[in-house]
């Protein structure tokens, strides 16, 4: 499974501002959430992240997602000790045969785990010095 074209991505790789790591993990994307007084469970979709940087990640998800869409995310990163949560924007969905080729944006807010995510990725990525 090879991801599209990225050049040809409404946010491709001509626009990227951070180095990606091609590392593959599990993500629950909550694509519905609840009101805060209901005890309904929201919709929650198991995908995989295909690409990753400080300040997003690439998945391939199951369904359409519209762009613009606000979500929360958890993701485990091979060789952490704990979930990460974090809170993106779509930017972007293309639609394959395997699925959607969807790209995240994340918000640096608080109650998410941004810091803690973007220190794993920086100690995974390459130096940029180097």
């Amino acid at each position: 499974m090879t991801p599209p074209d990225l050049q040809q991505q409404p946010y491709g790789s001509d626009r990227r501002r951070e180095a990606r790591l091609a590392e593959q993990a599990m993500v629950f994307v909550e694509c519905l959430a609840t009101e805060p007084d209901s005890s309904a469970p929201g919709s929650i979709v198991l995908c995989r992240a295909l690409d990753m940087s400080p300040g997003g990640m690439q998945v391939l998800i199951d369904q359409a997602v519209p762009a613009g869409s606000i979500l929360r995310l958890c993701t485990h990163l091979r060789g952490a000790t704990d979930d990460l949560f974090l809170v993106g924007e779509v930017r972007w969905q293309r639609q394959t045969e395997d699925g959607y080729w969807t790209g995240f944006q994340f918000y640096d807010s608080d109650q998410t785990d941004i810091a803690a995510w973007q220190a794993a990725l920086a100690e995974k990525l390459p130096d940029p010095e180097s």
